[in-house]
Protein backbone atom coordinates (compact mmCIF):
# COMPACT_ATOMS: atom_id res chain seq x y z
CA UNK A 1 0.00 0.00 0.00
CA UNK A 2 1.08 3.59 -0.41
CA UNK A 3 0.54 6.67 1.61
CA UNK A 4 -0.83 8.90 -1.08
CA UNK A 5 -2.48 12.18 -1.94
CA UNK A 6 -3.37 14.23 -4.97
CA UNK A 7 -0.95 14.83 -7.84
CA UNK A 8 -1.42 17.39 -10.56
CA UNK A 9 1.84 17.07 -12.52
CA UNK A 10 0.80 15.61 -15.87
CA UNK A 11 4.38 14.77 -16.83
CA UNK A 12 4.20 11.89 -14.30
CA UNK A 13 7.73 10.97 -13.21
CA UNK A 14 8.63 7.31 -13.16
CA UNK A 15 8.29 6.98 -9.40
CA UNK A 16 7.61 9.62 -6.78
CA UNK A 17 5.59 7.97 -4.04
CA UNK A 18 6.97 6.46 -0.86
CA UNK A 19 6.10 2.95 0.26
CA UNK A 20 4.91 2.32 3.80
CA UNK A 21 7.40 -0.30 5.03
CA UNK A 22 4.87 -1.61 7.56
CA UNK A 23 2.66 -2.82 4.72
CA UNK A 24 3.30 -5.84 2.47
CA UNK A 25 4.46 -5.05 -1.04
CA UNK A 26 1.44 -4.68 -3.34
CA UNK A 27 0.62 -7.62 -5.58
CA UNK A 28 -2.04 -5.79 -7.57
CA UNK A 29 -2.36 -2.21 -8.79
CA UNK A 30 -5.88 -1.08 -9.60
CA UNK A 31 -5.88 1.58 -12.34
CA UNK A 32 -9.11 3.59 -12.45
CA UNK A 33 -9.71 6.32 -15.06
CA UNK A 34 -12.40 8.85 -14.18
CA UNK A 35 -14.08 11.63 -16.13
CA UNK A 36 -17.08 13.32 -14.52
CA UNK A 37 -18.18 10.06 -12.91
CA UNK A 38 -17.82 10.96 -9.23
CA UNK A 39 -20.68 8.82 -7.90
CA UNK A 40 -19.67 5.82 -10.02
CA UNK A 41 -16.00 6.19 -9.11
CA UNK A 42 -16.94 6.34 -5.43
CA UNK A 43 -18.74 3.01 -5.77
CA UNK A 44 -15.82 1.49 -7.70
CA UNK A 45 -13.27 2.55 -5.07
CA UNK A 46 -15.53 1.47 -2.22
CA UNK A 47 -15.79 -2.00 -3.76
CA UNK A 48 -11.99 -2.22 -4.01
CA UNK A 49 -11.62 -1.09 -0.40
CA UNK A 50 -14.15 -3.65 0.76
CA UNK A 51 -13.50 -6.67 -1.44
CA UNK A 52 -9.75 -6.43 -2.14
CA UNK A 53 -8.78 -5.77 1.47
CA UNK A 54 -7.26 -9.22 1.90
CA UNK A 55 -4.96 -8.85 -1.12
CA UNK A 56 -2.00 -6.43 -0.96
CA UNK A 57 -2.75 -3.75 -3.51
CA UNK A 58 -2.36 -0.15 -4.53
CA UNK A 59 -4.95 2.07 -6.19
CA UNK A 60 -4.21 4.82 -8.70
CA UNK A 61 -7.03 7.00 -10.02
CA UNK A 62 -6.26 9.03 -13.15
CA UNK A 63 -8.76 11.89 -13.37
CA UNK A 64 -9.14 13.28 -16.89
CA UNK A 65 -9.88 16.88 -15.93
CA UNK A 66 -13.31 16.24 -14.41
CA UNK A 67 -15.49 19.24 -13.62
CA UNK A 68 -17.54 17.41 -10.95
CA UNK A 69 -14.99 17.77 -8.14
CA UNK A 70 -13.56 14.25 -8.48
CA UNK A 71 -9.92 15.34 -8.25
CA UNK A 72 -10.47 17.15 -4.92
CA UNK A 73 -13.13 14.89 -3.38
CA UNK A 74 -11.72 11.41 -3.99
CA UNK A 75 -8.40 11.89 -2.09
CA UNK A 76 -10.37 12.94 0.99
CA UNK A 77 -12.83 10.05 0.84
CA UNK A 78 -10.32 7.39 -0.24
CA UNK A 79 -6.93 8.22 1.29
CA UNK A 80 -5.68 4.75 0.36
CA UNK A 81 -5.86 5.73 -3.30
CA UNK A 82 -3.48 7.97 -5.18
CA UNK A 83 -5.43 10.44 -7.30
CA UNK A 84 -3.53 11.73 -10.31
CA UNK A 85 -5.25 14.95 -11.39
CA UNK A 86 -4.34 15.26 -15.06
CA UNK A 87 -6.13 18.58 -15.52
CA UNK A 88 -7.33 17.73 -19.04
CA UNK A 89 -8.79 14.80 -20.92
CA UNK A 90 -6.20 12.41 -22.34
CA UNK A 91 -8.74 9.68 -23.11
CA UNK A 92 -8.79 6.24 -21.54
CA UNK A 93 -5.51 4.94 -22.94
CA UNK A 94 -3.60 8.18 -22.37
CA UNK A 95 -4.74 8.44 -18.76
CA UNK A 96 -4.05 4.77 -18.11
CA UNK A 97 -0.53 5.05 -19.49
CA UNK A 98 0.20 8.00 -17.20
CA UNK A 99 -1.20 6.23 -14.14
CA UNK A 100 0.73 3.00 -14.68
CA UNK A 101 4.04 4.87 -14.55
CA UNK A 102 3.43 5.14 -10.82
CA UNK A 103 2.55 1.47 -10.33
CA UNK A 104 4.84 -0.94 -8.45
CA UNK A 105 2.79 -4.15 -8.31
CA UNK A 106 3.58 -7.12 -10.58
CA UNK A 107 -0.05 -7.29 -11.71
CA UNK A 108 -2.02 -4.37 -13.12
CA UNK A 109 -5.82 -4.36 -12.87
CA UNK A 110 -7.55 -2.13 -15.41
CA UNK A 111 -10.77 -1.23 -13.63
CA UNK A 112 -13.50 0.96 -15.12
CA UNK A 113 -14.92 3.76 -13.01
CA UNK A 114 -18.38 2.26 -13.66
CA UNK A 115 -17.37 -1.22 -12.42
CA UNK A 116 -17.58 -2.81 -8.97
CA UNK A 117 -15.83 -5.81 -7.47
CA UNK A 118 -17.97 -8.56 -5.96
CA UNK A 119 -17.00 -10.37 -2.74
CA UNK A 120 -15.40 -13.36 -4.49
CA UNK A 121 -13.78 -11.53 -7.43
CA UNK A 122 -10.22 -11.20 -6.15
CA UNK A 123 -10.05 -14.61 -4.44
CA UNK A 124 -10.95 -16.24 -7.77
CA UNK A 125 -8.37 -14.08 -9.59
CA UNK A 126 -5.70 -15.13 -7.08
CA UNK A 127 -6.65 -18.80 -7.38
CA UNK A 128 -6.53 -18.79 -11.19
CA UNK A 129 -3.19 -16.98 -11.34
CA UNK A 130 -1.72 -19.45 -8.86
CA UNK A 131 -2.94 -22.54 -10.72
CA UNK A 132 -2.31 -21.27 -14.25
CA UNK A 133 1.14 -19.64 -14.31
CA UNK A 134 0.98 -19.22 -18.10
CA UNK A 135 -1.66 -16.47 -17.83
CA UNK A 136 -0.47 -13.11 -19.15
CA UNK A 137 -3.81 -11.27 -19.50
CA UNK A 138 -6.96 -12.30 -17.67
CA UNK A 139 -10.54 -11.08 -18.00
CA UNK A 140 -13.78 -12.07 -16.32
CA UNK A 141 -17.51 -12.20 -16.73
CA UNK A 142 -19.04 -8.73 -16.63
CA UNK A 143 -22.53 -8.45 -15.18
CA UNK A 144 -25.24 -5.89 -15.85
CA UNK A 145 -26.69 -3.96 -12.94
CA UNK A 146 -29.48 -6.55 -12.66
CA UNK A 147 -26.99 -9.42 -12.52
CA UNK A 148 -27.52 -10.67 -16.07
CA UNK A 149 -24.56 -11.64 -18.26
CA UNK A 150 -22.88 -8.92 -20.30
CA UNK A 151 -20.62 -9.23 -23.33
CA UNK A 152 -17.14 -9.68 -21.92
CA UNK A 153 -15.05 -11.14 -24.75
CA UNK A 154 -13.83 -8.59 -27.31
CA UNK A 155 -13.54 -10.64 -30.45
CA UNK A 156 -15.72 -9.90 -33.47
CA UNK A 157 -15.80 -13.41 -34.84
CA UNK A 158 -16.81 -15.00 -31.52
CA UNK A 159 -20.22 -16.70 -31.26
CA UNK A 160 -23.01 -14.26 -30.48
CA UNK A 161 -23.74 -15.98 -27.18
CA UNK A 162 -20.13 -16.82 -26.30
CA UNK A 163 -20.49 -16.00 -22.61
CA UNK A 164 -23.68 -18.04 -22.18
CA UNK A 165 -22.07 -21.02 -23.92
CA UNK A 166 -18.93 -21.04 -21.76
CA UNK A 167 -20.23 -20.59 -18.20
CA UNK A 168 -19.18 -24.13 -17.22
CA UNK A 169 -15.57 -23.82 -18.44
CA UNK A 170 -13.09 -22.50 -15.90
CA UNK A 171 -10.65 -20.84 -18.29
CA UNK A 172 -10.86 -20.08 -22.00
CA UNK A 173 -8.11 -18.70 -24.23
CA UNK A 174 -9.54 -15.87 -26.35
CA UNK A 175 -8.32 -13.19 -28.74
CA UNK A 176 -9.34 -10.26 -26.56
CA UNK A 177 -11.46 -9.19 -23.63
CA UNK A 178 -13.56 -6.16 -22.74
CA UNK A 179 -11.35 -3.87 -20.67
CA UNK A 180 -13.79 -2.92 -17.90
CA UNK A 181 -11.84 -5.46 -15.82
CA UNK A 182 -8.53 -6.74 -17.11
CA UNK A 183 -5.59 -8.21 -15.16
CA UNK A 184 -2.23 -7.77 -16.92
CA UNK A 185 1.34 -8.73 -16.09
CA UNK A 186 3.21 -5.50 -15.41
CA UNK A 187 6.27 -6.81 -17.26
CA UNK A 188 4.16 -7.36 -20.37
CA UNK A 189 2.71 -3.86 -20.05
CA UNK A 190 6.22 -2.40 -19.98
CA UNK A 191 7.32 -4.52 -22.92
CA UNK A 192 4.41 -3.27 -25.05
CA UNK A 193 4.92 0.28 -23.74
CA UNK A 194 1.35 0.37 -22.52
CA UNK A 195 -1.70 1.11 -24.61
CA UNK A 196 -1.70 3.01 -27.88
CA UNK A 197 -2.95 6.43 -26.77
CA UNK A 198 -3.96 7.20 -30.34
CA UNK A 199 -7.16 5.43 -29.26
CA UNK A 200 -8.99 8.13 -27.34
CA UNK A 201 -11.81 5.79 -26.34
CA UNK A 202 -12.71 2.23 -27.42
CA UNK A 203 -10.55 -0.52 -28.94
CA UNK A 204 -7.49 0.32 -26.82
CA UNK A 205 -7.78 -2.98 -24.90
CA UNK A 206 -8.48 -4.94 -28.09
CA UNK A 207 -5.37 -3.47 -29.68
CA UNK A 208 -3.33 -4.23 -26.55
CA UNK A 209 -4.46 -7.88 -26.52
CA UNK A 210 -3.74 -8.17 -30.25
CA UNK A 211 -0.18 -6.88 -29.79
CA UNK A 212 0.35 -9.17 -26.81
CA UNK A 213 -0.70 -12.19 -28.85
CA UNK A 214 1.73 -11.15 -31.60
CA UNK A 215 4.46 -11.66 -28.97
CA UNK A 216 3.18 -15.15 -28.22
CA UNK A 217 1.47 -14.13 -24.96
CA UNK A 218 -1.83 -15.59 -23.83
CA UNK A 219 -5.16 -13.88 -23.22
CA UNK A 220 -7.63 -15.77 -21.04
CA UNK A 221 -11.18 -15.27 -19.86
CA UNK A 222 -12.91 -16.96 -16.95
CA UNK A 223 -16.61 -16.94 -15.98
CA UNK A 224 -15.51 -17.60 -12.39
CA UNK A 225 -14.31 -14.00 -12.16
CA UNK A 226 -17.39 -11.82 -11.89
CA UNK A 227 -17.49 -8.03 -11.91
CA UNK A 228 -20.48 -5.70 -11.88
CA UNK A 229 -20.37 -3.25 -14.80
CA UNK A 230 -22.86 -0.40 -15.13
CA UNK A 231 -22.30 -0.32 -18.88
CA UNK A 232 -22.73 2.95 -20.71
CA UNK A 233 -23.30 5.16 -17.68
CA UNK A 234 -19.84 6.73 -17.92
CA UNK A 235 -20.29 7.80 -21.59
CA UNK A 236 -24.05 8.22 -21.87
CA UNK A 237 -23.90 12.01 -21.81
CA UNK A 238 -22.04 12.17 -25.14
CA UNK A 239 -23.83 9.48 -27.15
CA UNK A 240 -23.37 10.81 -30.70
CA UNK A 241 -19.80 11.92 -30.07
CA UNK A 242 -19.10 8.57 -28.43
CA UNK A 243 -20.46 6.72 -31.47
CA UNK A 244 -18.18 8.78 -33.73
CA UNK A 245 -15.27 7.99 -31.42
CA UNK A 246 -16.13 4.29 -31.59
CA UNK A 247 -15.99 4.44 -35.40
CA UNK A 248 -12.71 6.38 -35.34
CA UNK A 249 -11.15 3.80 -33.02
CA UNK A 250 -12.47 0.94 -35.16
CA UNK A 251 -10.89 2.60 -38.18
CA UNK A 252 -7.56 3.00 -36.39
CA UNK A 253 -7.56 -0.61 -35.22
CA UNK A 254 -8.40 -1.90 -38.71
CA UNK A 255 -5.78 0.33 -40.33
CA UNK A 256 -3.13 -0.96 -37.93
CA UNK A 257 -3.89 -4.66 -38.20
CA UNK A 258 -5.43 -5.33 -41.62
CA UNK A 259 -3.64 -5.65 -44.91
CA UNK A 260 -4.20 -2.57 -47.14
CA UNK A 261 -6.67 -4.33 -49.45
CA UNK A 262 -8.70 -5.70 -46.54
CA UNK A 263 -8.72 -2.28 -44.91
CA UNK A 264 -10.03 -0.71 -48.16
CA UNK A 265 -12.78 -3.35 -48.32
CA UNK A 266 -13.63 -2.62 -44.69
CA UNK A 267 -14.03 1.11 -45.37
CA UNK A 268 -16.20 0.59 -48.46
CA UNK A 269 -18.35 -2.01 -46.71
CA UNK A 270 -18.75 0.22 -43.67
CA UNK A 271 -19.88 3.19 -45.78
CA UNK A 272 -22.34 1.01 -47.69
CA UNK A 273 -23.72 -0.37 -44.43
CA UNK A 274 -24.26 3.12 -43.02
CA UNK A 275 -26.05 4.21 -46.20
CA UNK A 276 -28.25 1.11 -46.21
CA UNK A 277 -29.18 1.46 -42.54
CA UNK A 278 -29.87 5.17 -42.90
CA UNK A 279 -32.19 4.54 -45.84
CA UNK A 280 -33.87 1.60 -44.11
CA UNK A 281 -34.57 3.49 -40.91
CA UNK A 282 -35.76 6.53 -42.87
CA UNK A 283 -38.28 4.26 -44.61
CA UNK A 284 -39.39 2.71 -41.29
CA UNK A 285 -39.63 6.15 -39.72
CA UNK A 286 -41.99 7.18 -42.54
CA UNK A 287 -44.12 4.04 -42.10
CA UNK A 288 -44.50 4.72 -38.37
CA UNK A 289 -44.99 8.48 -38.87
CA UNK A 290 -41.91 9.03 -36.71
CA UNK A 291 -43.72 7.79 -33.61
CA UNK A 292 -41.36 4.89 -32.79
CA UNK A 293 -38.55 6.25 -30.53
CA UNK A 294 -36.06 3.43 -31.25
CA UNK A 295 -36.42 3.88 -35.00
CA UNK A 296 -36.00 7.66 -34.65
CA UNK A 297 -32.90 7.11 -32.52
CA UNK A 298 -31.36 4.67 -35.01
CA UNK A 299 -32.08 7.03 -37.89
CA UNK A 300 -30.45 9.88 -35.99
CA UNK A 301 -27.16 8.15 -35.32
CA UNK A 302 -26.89 6.23 -38.62
CA UNK A 303 -27.45 9.46 -40.57
CA UNK A 304 -25.02 11.28 -38.28
CA UNK A 305 -22.28 8.70 -38.88
CA UNK A 306 -22.98 8.67 -42.64
CA UNK A 307 -22.64 12.45 -42.72
CA UNK A 308 -19.43 12.19 -40.71
CA UNK A 309 -18.01 9.69 -43.22
CA UNK A 310 -19.15 11.80 -46.16
CA UNK A 311 -17.39 14.86 -44.76
CA UNK A 312 -14.09 13.03 -44.43
CA UNK A 313 -14.32 11.88 -40.80
CA UNK A 314 -13.55 15.19 -39.05
CA UNK A 315 -11.87 14.58 -35.69
CA UNK A 316 -13.81 17.35 -33.96
CA UNK A 317 -17.05 15.38 -34.32
CA UNK A 318 -15.71 12.91 -31.78
CA UNK A 319 -14.66 13.41 -28.18
CA UNK A 320 -12.08 16.05 -29.06
CA UNK A 321 -10.63 17.81 -26.03
CA UNK A 322 -7.63 19.89 -25.11
CA UNK A 323 -4.57 17.73 -24.69
CA UNK A 324 -5.80 15.00 -26.99
CA UNK A 325 -2.99 12.84 -28.43
CA UNK A 326 -2.17 13.39 -32.08
CA UNK A 327 -3.80 11.15 -34.62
Amino acid sequence: MFTVGQRTDTSVPTMSVTQDSSKPAPRYCFIVVSYNTLSLTRAALASIRQHAAGFPHEVIVADNGSSDGSASTLPQEFPQAQVLALGQNYGFAGATNRATRLACAPWLVMFNSDAELLPETMSNVEDLLARHPNIDILGGQLLNSNGSLQRSVAIERSPRRFEQQHQDIELVEVDGIVGAFMVIRHDLWRRLEGMDDGFFLYYEETDFCWRARQLGKTVHWSPRIRVLHHRGRSTGQVSLRAKVEFCRSHDRFSRKHLLPLRYWVFRVTNLASLAFNTAGNLFLCGLTLGLHPKIRSRLRWYSHLLNWRWRGCPAEWGLTTQGRPGQ
